[in-house]
């Protein structure tokens, strides 16, 4: 009997077991019953929240802005990838000199090769010498620049509305003058003949 007795809890054993059973299942029953409402403005700071606790998900769309974010760390935008290969492509530099177009029409006039309108200020037109054939039918047209490094395109045409009787045209750089371009204008039969023409420079 004696030995049964020493086994039994005292009575303070028994008090503080309860005493932490209920303590335990006070916080448990606290954390399931506490709601939004429960917690004040404000109080749950940058420090209390978890390492990775806010995703995604938890974020209202469209509320986050540019302040918002380390730019340092995004991808680079899809588009942004395309213009980094049209810089390598050159097609930059060539949307660049598109602006660097030249035209010139040039009409029969009295005398033939008569310029008629043009884009380059100081640009002239005026009958090749040397040239056999009808003289307007050979033509140079000064652009008032260097144009040895461009293309020439030329092509039969009014100056008004209306299409021209069909016609040949060929162009060439200038002889002796860089800023000029030389077009001799036949008819459909190839024969050398004073046409109107358009003229268009692309450097």
């Amino acid at each position: 009997m004696r030995n049964l007795k020493r086994l039994r809890p005292s009575p303070a054993l028994v008090v503080s077991t309860i005493g932490l059973f209920v303590a335990i299942g006070g916080v448990s029953w606290a954390a399931a019953t506490i709601g939004t409402s429960d917690i004040k403005d404000g109080a749950v700071t940058k420090k209390k929240l978890h390492d990775d606790a806010v995703r995604g998900a938890k974020v209202k769309n469209d509320s986050l802005t540019g302040r918002d974010l380390d730019e340092k760390t995004l991808n680079q935008v899809p588009s942004a990838n395309h213009a980094k290969r049209a810089d390598r492509a050159g097609i930059a530099d060539t949307a660049i000199s598109a602006n660097n177009v030249l035209s010139a029409v040039v009409g029969r006039g009295a005398q033939g090769c008569t310029l008629l309108r043009a884009t380059q200020p100081g640009t002239s037109a005026n009958i090749a010498t040397g040239h056999s054939g009808p003289a307007a039918s050979a033509c140079v047209v000064d652009f008032s620049r260097d144009v040895t490094e461009c293309t020439y395109i030329a092509g039969i045409g009014e100056n008004f509305a209306g299409e021209a009787p069909a016609g040949l045209t060929t162009t060439a750089a200038a002889v002796g003058n860089q800023q000029a371009v030389f077009v001799r204008t036949m008819n459909i039969s190839g024969d050398n003949k004073a046409r109107p023409f358009h003229l268009q420079v692309i450097c």
